[in-house]
């Protein structure tokens, strides 16, 4: 993998190795001189090519795993995942915001969003399972105490990511 994330290319892949695998020959034989048989070279040479093909592999899987976002589909079978579409019945509606994270987000929330949580339960936008566990407590008491409004912490199942919510009471106009 290069620095994007996409695949090194087999040729490229091919030519790094070679490009390797000549500069231990040459920096071998200057080193050593006549002291060391051309057959033991080509061993050395053979365990260095390995090395640098294992190495290469272990990362690009690594980086690979960190990378490689789940697909929507895959969100579904993620216990603690689940969209659900209502949330427990608040004291009085209010409004969720998003006012920290940690990592990304798979369902796409970020700082500054918002939903609303009416006073029958339900979200003006779908959330997980996780979050609305992490903000049933806090909906049965959603007055703000002078100005203070509560964080709630929504951990992941997917870590080390998450996301700290303020929920505080809806405005409510009043049409003349």
């Amino acid at each position: 993998m290069d620095k994007q994330g996409k695949p090194m290319s087999k040729i490229g892949f091919t030519l790094v190795t070679i490009l390797a695998a000549v500069v231990v020959m040459i920096g071998g034989a200057y080193s050593l001189g006549d002291g060391l048989p051309a057959r033991a070279l080509v061993v050395v040479l053979g365990a260095f090519g390995m090395a640098v093909v294992w190495a290469t592999l272990a990362v690009a899987d690594a980086r690979t795993s960190r990378i490689m976002p789940l697909l929507a589909e895959d969100l579904d079978t993620v216990p603690g995942l689940e969209l659900t579409f209502t949330a427990p019945v608040p004291a009085t509606p209010c409004t969720v915001w998003v006012m920290g994270a940690v990592g990304e987000c798979p369902r796409g929330l970020k700082v500054g969003d918002s939903l609303v949580i009416e006073a029958d339960g339900c979200l003006s936008r779908p959330l997980c399972k996780s979050a609305t566990e992490a903000l049933a407590p806090y909906l049965k008491n959603t007055s703000e105490v002078q100005g203070f409004a509560p964080e709630v912490r929504c951990a992941c199942p997917l870590a080390p990511r998450a996301l700290n919510f303020s929920p505080r009471p809806t405005a409510r106009v009043a049409l003349n």
